[in-house]
């Protein structure tokens, strides 16, 4: 099983594609942390973050995706956001535990995008909200990969090529006030990965 490679900024480049879709470019380097969950049954949170290099002073980067969906499954709400955020919100150096703590108003140079079907996307640096999570390292199974993976959101598009090795995770804790179940997590590493966010 694979999990989302981590968004680590480096260099960060922003082109206008010809249909004038935007994309954001990152690469990285270091530990990262992943949640994939489904909670209440109708709400999806993915979040994925690393740093670029050792310690709370190397370059810590986050890409989250947040959905609310009715009872039909149609999208009401998608949240996503992406960029830098304080380097001591984020400890753990992927070998055994880490914790994220965030405020994302404390994080001016992260960008957080709100999609609804009938608005389309608005996005805001700061953000607001908070995040709370704890990993711990579990080893029920460990893997290396070799990725060009693609995942696809309301409102958003990510795209990750790289390299990393990782183990399964316990996880506890809450994205926006929601306690996320039913999920898969993992830590590990990553090396020269590159990320890409596609924005319509």
């Amino acid at each position: 099983m694979k999990f989302r490679v981590c968004v680590c900024l480096s260099v960060l480049a922003i082109a206008t594609l010809a249909a004038g879709q935007r994309v954001i470019t990152y690469h990285s380097n270091g530990a990262f942390a992943s949640i994939d969950s489904f909670s209440n049954g109708n709400t999806f949170g993915s979040l994925s973050v690393t740093r670029n290099g050792v310690g709370s002073t190397a370059q810590t980067n986050m890409f989250l995706s947040f959905t609310i969906f009715d009872d039909n499954f149609n999208v009401i709400t998608s949240s996503f956001g992406f960029g830098t955020i304080p380097g001591n919100s984020l400890r753990g150096d992927g070998t055994g535990a880490m914790t994220l703590d965030l405020d994302l108003s404390a994080a001016p140079n992260y960008t957080l995008c709100t999609f609804t079907p009938n608005t389309g996307t608005i996005c805001a640096s700061p953000g607001q909200g908070t995040i709370n999570l704890s990993w711990r390292r579990l080893d029920q199974f460990s893997y290396h990969s070799v990725d060009n993976l693609i995942q696809s959101y309301p409102g958003v598009r990510y795209q990750v090529s790289g390299t990393g090795d990782g183990s399964s995770a316990s996880v506890q804790g809450t994205i926006f006030g929601t306690t996320l179940a039913y999920y898969n997590a993992g830590i590990g590493s990553q090396r020269q990965a590159s990320h890409s966010v596609f924005i319509p």
